[in-house]
């Protein structure tokens, strides 16, 4: 828990000062930050209510593979991490330059693709955690309402 709560953190952080080194991209990085926080704690959340061990099992394949491959985790996180350490860099910085064209805010563009892949993946944990909750929800009605049922029966 302390680790998603350091990463969430963080990451709140490097959003936070984009957000102050480039005002017109602001709802940008609230959307990310927004995304970012709600998914992972939606996710969390899922994993307590079913008591799964780890918040890291999941029956979509695309997080399945995300998580179990160990490789595409690493460079889905390091491109994300990249992407938005380079826009904090650009702001000092553009890095060499060739034809008007610098360094720095060019891989920040090839790296963006991970960090839109990334924050699709958060949509894709927002959405498999809630209907896990959602499903969650429906079997403890079901059972109460049982109970309740049985009940009403031993009360006539």
């Amino acid at each position: 828990m302390l680790d998603q709560l350091t990463d969430r953190l963080t990451f709140l952080g490097v959003l936070m000062t984009l957000c102050h080194y480039y005002p017109t991209k602001v709802l940008f990085f609230q959307f990310v930050a927004f995304l970012d926080i709600a998914a992972h704690w939606m996710h969390l959340h899922a994993t307590d209510l079913t008591g799964k061990e780890t918040h890291k099992g999941s029956k979509n394949p695309i997080l399945n593979v995300y998580y179990t491959s160990k490789a595409c985790l690493f460079w889905m996180c390091f491109g994300n991490e990249l992407f938005y350490g380079l826009l904090f860099v650009n702001h000092f910085w553009a890095g060499p330059g060739l034809l008007g064209i610098h360094f720095v805010p060019l891989l920040a563009c090839a790296v963006c693709p991970v960090a839109l892949a990334k924050s699709a993946i958060n949509v894709l944990h927002l959405v498999t955690a809630s209907q896990t909750v959602a499903e969650h929800d429906r079997e403890k009605r079901g059972y109460l309402l049982q109970q309740s049922a049985e009940e009403e029966k031993k009360d006539i």
